[in-house]
């Protein structure tokens, strides 16, 4: 099927040998995908997928949103009506190597 030895680390659950390994190998192996177009993210465990987002920052996520979202009422129906808003927000929250923040810097109207 294409798996690396980084696919069958991941789905071996092996964290002692990944931590071990990743800062050895180069850059381009972390990325690659295997006959079904899955990266080493895609195969593993919660657990794993922790480890990889502490050693790859390119599989962290944050979801940035501000309240205002919320109180914008919209039509039943609109992809930015604010139950769908709150409904996304609530599958996110707890995801591996994902945070959700309303802590940011507004843009300004200039």
């Amino acid at each position: 099927n294409g798996d690396t030895v980084l696919h069958r680390l991941c789905r071996m659950a092996r964290a002692d040998v990944l931590t071990a390994l990743f800062p050895l190998l180069p850059e381009a192996l972390w990325y690659e995908r295997n006959d079904l177009n899955e990266t080493i993210f895609d195969v593993s465990k919660k657990e794993i997928k922790v480890i990889l987002a502490g050693l790859m920052p390119y599989f962290r996520t944050i979801i940035l949103h501000h309240e205002d979202c919320i109180r914008h009422h919209n039509p039943e129906g609109h992809q930015e009506q604010p139950g769908r808003i709150a409904a996304v927000l609530s599958k996110i929250d707890g995801l591996p190597c994902t945070e959700t923040s309303t802590d940011f810097t507004r843009a300004s109207l200039d």
